[in-house]
């Protein structure tokens, strides 16, 4: 059985191996996530936000832009580095574990975590955001919700399944999207940790320019890309032929339920 320090460091290396990817073809897309977390954390010039999983820093830019003070956090030292290069040197970027966070009590007013709640172990590291957030302070984050339609990525899974003989998904012993997911699950896990919460469930909309541009999408996502990358160059070209092919009879719209989970620190 693969030691919990084991699976973290494959978890951040994954990570980071993918982050030029992640930028450049997932952050256009989940830039409106993103900004809506901002939103809903009310954040502005008197906040000191944490953002949590920050991976290229798109939350953490986001609040920089409103004035707050910023920490942003991740587990992946190629990401932070990646974050660092593409944001204001205003922001500090720092890496770190989750549940054993480097602040003191109470430093924060608001931590936001945009799809990284299902990265970490779910009680340990609300734990930890709630030592350090401030009485009242809040945390916000996403999440992919239940329900949604994205064929052609479907297709493409599907091919990606079939040449990897069934196992499409490097990380799934790590994630816990399941919890996350439904939106009354994260709410309890929130409420065992002691806050006040609540979740908004959004819809996301999309399309791919073609079939090339959901594949693109498919594999900048990390698990899938550590997937793809130990096929051996032909099994890499016959799997990117038979994915295309299925991709292009397949619709290119698309669209995500998010859960945004607001969880506020109760004032004693």
């Amino acid at each position: 059985m693969m030691e919990a320090s084991d699976a973290a460091t494959r978890y951040a290396d994954g990570y980071g191996r993918a982050a030029s990817a992640y930028m450049r073809v997932l952050d256009p897309t989940l830039n409106v996530v993103a900004r809506r977390i901002v939103e809903l954390g009310a954040i502005d010039e008197d906040c000191r936000v944490l953002d949590l999983a920050c991976g290229t820093g798109a939350v953490a830019r986001e609040a920089w832009a409103r004035g707050a003070q910023v920490v942003g956090l991740d587990v992946s030292q190629a990401m932070i580095k990646l974050a660092r290069q593409v944001s204001s040197p205003e922001i500090t970027f720092l890496a770190g574990d989750a549940i054993k966070l480097p602040f003191d009590e109470g430093v924060f007013d608001v931590v936001t975590c945009g799809f990284g709640l299902s990265h970490m172990p779910k009680v340990q590291a609300v734990r930890e955001v709630s030592r350090v957030l401030i009485p009242g302070g809040w945390l916000v984050g996403s999440s992919w919700g239940a329900d949604g339609d994205n064929r052609a990525f479907a297709e493409i899974l599907s091919e990606l399944s079939r040449a990897a003989g069934g196992n499409v998904h490097s990380f799934g012993d790590i994630l816990d999207e399941e919890t996350w997911a439904h939106a009354e699950q994260g709410i309890a896990v929130l409420s065992d940790a002691g806050f006040i919460a609540e979740a908004v469930t959004e819809r996301l909309d999309g399309r791919y320019a073609g079939p090339e541009a959901a594949f693109e999408w498919a594999l900048a996502w990390p698990a899938y890309r550590e997937t793809f990358s130990e096929f051996s160059e032909a099994g890499r070209e016959s799997f990117r032929a038979a994915a295309l092919k299925a991709a292009a009879d397949a619709p290119m719209e698309w669209w995500f339920a998010i859960n945004y989970f607001l969880g506020q620190k109760p004032i004693p």
